[in-house]
């Protein structure tokens, strides 16, 4: 008897079982984003688990992207299509699910322009696929590798990203006026890593300026990143320049800016994070320093509980006895 009644427990958990299953394959619920920790995610983009619709007869796409990604930066998208575009999907290669987005008339035609918004836990090359829903059918499938590269991300991280090889320079006004760009870097000092080994190398500020003075390095981005302890209390403004049109000049220069703050994304009191534009085909060179004269200002937003008075002294992590010896033994 006890076994009957035991086998009649077992059938029952069994049928739990395969209807919770089956309830949870067919419920609706989205399934777990596999890309956005990793890699990257996209505003107003819903995550689709599976694979990325595409077909080997369909339009093709052209699209522009910067093939040079940084870790919490940005990287804007043009899509340029033969037909109307109804659905955009985004997806990385051997990856399980990709972004589904309802794209955004830029006016021009048939040409739709979104960013990707990169996770500051990239730390390798990834090759990014894009397809799209258009008026005569799911599109062929379009891929590009983007190349890492190492830069710092920091508690406060400021990324330009732009898409033509020109010289476009970003710039921040810090709370105390001071204005970090090409020309003011930021702070060098020693520090020691956390396996102890003693360095000298940037603590704070702007440690990428890409294609300085139209000498082509093909990164196409900029980077400003500020650790905790360097921060200032107040008002940071983020403004962007095309500091010298290089040749050729006959395609617009898309550009994108994301600011992050503590691993999020900060909101802005005045402007978009992210915040894009478009530098016209024929933009005049603008050959500024800090003083900001014919820039674009693109955010303004406000860090508070830092320091008023940024403190220039000191490393990234406690200096051991041992650290400090072997810098004084350097000098």
């Amino acid at each position: 008897m006890k076994i009957f009644r035991f086998s009649i427990l077992l059938t029952i958990m069994a049928m739990v079982i395969m209807t919770n299953c089956e309830t949870d394959k067919n419920s609706g619920v989205n399934p777990v984003n596999q890309l956005e920790d990793k890699y990257f995610s996209i505003e107003n983009a819903t995550y689709q688990g599976g694979r990325m619709p595409s077909s080997n007869s369909g339009v093709e796409l052209d699209i522009r992207t910067n093939v040079t990604v940084l870790a919490g930066g940005s990287n804007l998208v043009t899509i340029d299509s033969e037909v109307s575009i109804s659905d955009i999907y985004v997806g990385v290669d051997k990856e399980n699910g990709y972004y589904v987005l309802p794209p955004q008339s830029t006016g021009r035609g048939f040409v739709y322009v979104f960013s990707i918004l990169l996770s500051q836990n990239l730390n390798q090359d990834f090759t990014i696929l894009f397809s799209a829903n258009t008026s005569s059918g799911v599109s062929k499938l379009y891929s590009a590798v983007l190349e890492y590269k190492e830069q710092g991300t920091g508690a406060l991280q400021i990324s330009l990203s732009f898409d033509q090889d020109k010289d476009v320079d970003l710039y921040v006004v810090q709370p105390d006026g001071e204005v970090v760009y090409y020309g003011n870097r930021g702070y060098w000092d020693y520090f020691e890593d956390e396996n102890g080994d003693l360095h000298y190398g940037q603590i704070w500020g702007l440690d990428l300026d890409s294609n300085a003075g139209c000498g082509i390095d093909g990164i196409n981005n900029e980077n400003i990143y500020y650790p905790q302890e360097y921060l200032l209390t107040g008002k940071y403004e983020v403004w962007v320049n095309m500091w010298e049109n290089c040749y050729p000049q006959n395609v617009p220069t898309n550009w994108t800016i994301v600011t992050t703050f503590n691993g999020t994304r900060i909101r802005p009191s005045w402007g978009n994070n992210p915040a894009y534009g478009t530098f016209p085909y024929d933009e005049p060179s603008n050959n500024i320093s800090s003083s900001l004269y014919g820039a674009t200002k693109v955010m303004e937003f406000t860090i508070q509980g830092s320091s008023s008075v940024r403190i220039n002294k000191g490393t990234q992590y406690p200096m051991s006895e041992s650290a400090k010896m072997k810098l004084e033994a350097s000098k």
